[in-house]
């Protein structure tokens, strides 16, 4: 209850400070949230080969990283569980933090297939994952949880870059919007395979996520290829 409420407040507090905020752009009839999110029609099919493939596993990773590697581990952490899976959550988040900083240098150096060193790396981590509810190995929890967050944060940078590529200065609210949302479907992964627990166990509900990941992956390379590189928006600052 009490960190939840000391959200509020600052949420509170921060609604009271923008009040006096000046409004930046011009009153007047705009043309609706529904064309703000409307992906521009030259770009669709980038959109969909790349970005869509890959934003669903930005939070997933993630997700699988503290919540689910903790859980397979559990009986080898024994009495330090909590611990260990603090440890993995501050590993995950703290590599996802620290490698975004260098994904501009990873787009020139891999000529702007970030996004596909991403997902690839995420799929490396999945498959990691589904390897860990075999072998019960905590060395190769910390891998895994190492390699989901560098994923991760490699991802969203990248997403967020393609994005951009994509969209006009008048689109990129309504885009990045999309971008985020698809991203936050990944929250659900953790719960959605505890829930299949009585039905599928981690065994098998790790390698069939991990062969949807490696197909992501796929996707990605096809939208690459049939994209040609770069869209023409890639060099603007």
């Amino acid at each position: 209850m009490l960190p939840y409420l000391g959200h509020v407040l600052l949420v509170v507090a921060a609604a009271v400070v923008l009040r006096g905020a000046r409004e930046t752009a011009p009153p007047g009839p705009g043309p609706g949230r529904w064309v703000d999110l409307r992906l521009p029609r030259c770009h669709r099919r980038r959109f969909l080969w790349l970005v869509l493939p890959t934003a669903p596993w930005v939070f997933a990773s993630a997700g699988l990283a503290y919540a689910i590697v903790p859980e397979l581990v559990r009986e080898e952490t024994g009495g330090l569980r909590v611990a260990f899976a603090t440890l993995l959550t501050v590993l995950t988040l703290g590599s996802g933090a620290v490698v975004q900083r260098w994904v501009p240098a990873l787009g020139r150096v891999t000529g702007h297939r970030e996004a596909l060193v991403g997902i690839s790396t995420m799929a490396v981590g999945v498959v990691l994952v589904a390897v860990e509810v075999h072998v019960r190995s905590v060395p190769l929890a910390v891998v895994a949880a190492l390699v989901l967050g560098s994923a991760y944060g490699i991802t969203i940078v990248a997403g967020l870059v393609e994005v951009r590529r994509i969209a006009a200065e008048e689109e990129l609210p309504g885009l990045t919007g999309v971008f985020y949302a698809l991203t936050y479907v990944g929250f659900a992964l953790p719960a959605v395979l505890a829930a299949l627990l009585p039905l599928v166990g981690y065994g098998t509900s790790t390698a069939v996520l991990a062969a949807c990941c490696v197909a992501s992956a796929l996707a990605t390379a096809r939208g690459l290829a049939a994209g040609g590189g770069v869209s023409s928006r890639a060099t603007r600052p």
